[in-house]
């Protein structure tokens, strides 16, 4: 063979052997699935967001999917975590408050989680914030991936979970909302301005919560004793109950704690027996009751969540009066209603 051959075989042998090696090693440092999650509700700009995060990603080489979620993105985020087996990064940008947020989670494959999440204040650009979104979503993803990769290198004892924010914020839970039908229980505690006082009773609440914050149940709570009311006529022994049908909205949906305002309509029923066991001449009355105030929902897990509310009860007529021997005795509109209990979403 002679020299000039042979130098050309050396150069085709050179290239390919570098080519099988970028092959290798380009297969070795292969990034895993990215998926990306849109809410097809949410504004605009998040949805334009979630379409240039995925065509960003594409062009620099990732396998981006897109999921279509109807659920908040931190849900979506916690079911793409528990659903997935292999390793994959998922990423969402969403509102969450005042805030626009960038969240990227790396599980699956038996390596330890990773979560980064950045929160930076919502910009008044509209559409046009959108490409810089979605650039920022890209760069998280290349960050949290680096360091998925140190986290299992670095050593067979697992690794918390990390969480970046450019503002001060606390690492979100597995689950962030409880949207579904929901029943729960607890105890409540209704006291009067004036009037009666304080009765103890057991509470009920079933309803729905949808992925915007807004949630509708159905509140009942008796039967509520009071202790013993002395009046003119002798000891009597009142009893209370009350149902109604209350629309309420919550804050803050991508946090564990959760703040709500709630709204109600329904009837209160009050009923007064003296202690030796006889019927009054008049012992009960009805009255249609309207309600406003606020509580919290603390989430205990991915279907559990603690509840406690405080409302003003009102009732009309104001004035409604029992009747008992010349005794009068008021029903004490506003009330305070206090709940405390536990509820579970299917």
């Amino acid at each position: 063979m002679t020299p000039p051959v042979a130098r050309r075989f050396a150069v085709v042998g050179l290239a390919f052997g570098f080519v099988l090696t970028s092959s290798a090693v380009a297969h070795a440092a292969d990034p895993p699935p990215v998926a990306v999650v849109r809410q097809p509700d949410a504004d605009a700009v998040m949805v334009e967001v979630a379409n240039r995060t995925q065509a960003e990603l594409s062009a620099s080489g990732f396998g981006a999917i897109m999921k279509d979620c109807a659920r908040p993105a931190p849900d979506c985020l916690s079911l793409i975590a528990v659903e997935t087996q292999v390793r994959l990064a998922s990423v969402a940008t969403f509102r969450d408050g005042a805030e626009t947020v960038t969240e990227v989670r790396v599980t699956g494959n038996a390596r330890s989680p990773v979560v980064r999440r950045v929160s930076i204040p919502q910009a008044a650009g509209g559409v046009d914030e959108a490409p810089v979104l979605a650039i920022r979503a890209v760069e998280l993803v290349r960050a949290t991936l680096l360091q998925s990769e140190a986290a299992a290198s670095a050593a067979a004892v697992p690794v918390a979970p990390a969480v970046d924010t450019a503002r001060s914020g606390e690492p979100p839970p597995a689950v962030t909302a409880a949207v579904g039908w929901s029943i729960g229980g607890g105890g409540a505690l209704l006291e009067s301005a004036h009037g009666f006082s304080a009765a103890y009773a057991l509470l009920l609440r079933a309803g729905y919560r949808g992925e915007n914050g807004l949630s509708g149940a159905l509140v009942v709570a008796g039967p509520g004793f009071t202790f013993d009311q002395s009046t003119s006529s002798g000891a009597v022994r009142i009893r209370q109950e009350l149902v109604a049908v209350e629309l309420a909205y919550s804050f803050r949906r991508s946090a564990p704690i959760q703040p709500r305002l709630a709204l109600g309509v329904g009837a209160h029923h009050v009923e007064v027996r003296p202690n030796d066991g006889t019927l009054p001449t008049e012992a009960s009355a009805f009255t249609v009751l309207a309600s406003a105030g606020a509580g919290v929902l603390a989430i205990m897990g991915k279907y559990v969540a603690l509840f406690f509310d405080a409302q003003a009860i009102f009732t009309e007529p104001d004035a409604d009066d029992l009747l008992r021997g010349g005794a009068r005795m008021r029903l004490g509109s506003p009330s305070l209603l206090m709940s405390l209990g536990i509820q579970r979403t299917f």
